[in-house]
């Protein structure tokens, strides 16, 4: 599968109320979710995924909105950074990956995740803002083990962002 382990979007709205899901992305980005545009809103339950070679091991978003109120989110993007042509670049993001997006962290939690950078959150020309949520024991190779902002707008206010390894 090459982008989106679980669910692809372009446009539209999920709304993730509880439950699990667990994927992986062999040669893309996503490796749960894929989103081209649309909006994400993740309110309860749990993701858990791998982009084996891509960014964004449980959420890549791109041109879109990802809503996190509540859950639960771990991941692993690729362990080498690397050029994939049109598809961006790989190991970005452990858990959720934003390009040209817009990415609400409210709450819920983001842990256990790796990447090369950005082991809980990369955002990639994005808007970043995150309020009580927890970002805790994340590792990125590089840097940015909870949060890895390029290029971005960056908000935090009242998120606990503790054990976290950056390279």
């Amino acid at each position: 599968i090459q982008n989106g382990g679980a669910v692809w979007m372009k446009g539209g709205k999920f709304v993730m109320n509880g439950g699990s899901i667990s994927a992986y992305s062999k040669s893309g980005n996503g490796g749960v979710v894929y989103m081209n545009s649309g909006t994400f809103i993740m309110n309860a339950g749990s993701l858990s995924g791998k982009a084996l070679n891509g960014s964004g091991g449980a959420v890549y978003a791109k041109y879109g909105n990802f809503i996190m109120n509540g859950g639960t989110i771990t991941g692993k993007a690729a362990e080498t950074e690397k050029d994939n042509g049109s598809r961006g670049w790989a190991g970005h993001g452990g858990a959720v990956y934003g390009e040209y997006a817009t990415i609400n962290i409210n709450g819920g939690t983001i842990t256990g995740s790796s990447a090369v950078e950005g082991g809980g959150i990369h955002a990639d020309k994005s808007t970043l803002t995150i309020g009580k949520a927890n970002i805790t024991g994340n590792t990125a190779a590089h840097g940015g083990g909870g949060i890895y902002a390029y290029n971005s707008a960056l908000t935090i206010d009242g998120a606990s962002i503790t054990g976290n390894n950056g390279g």
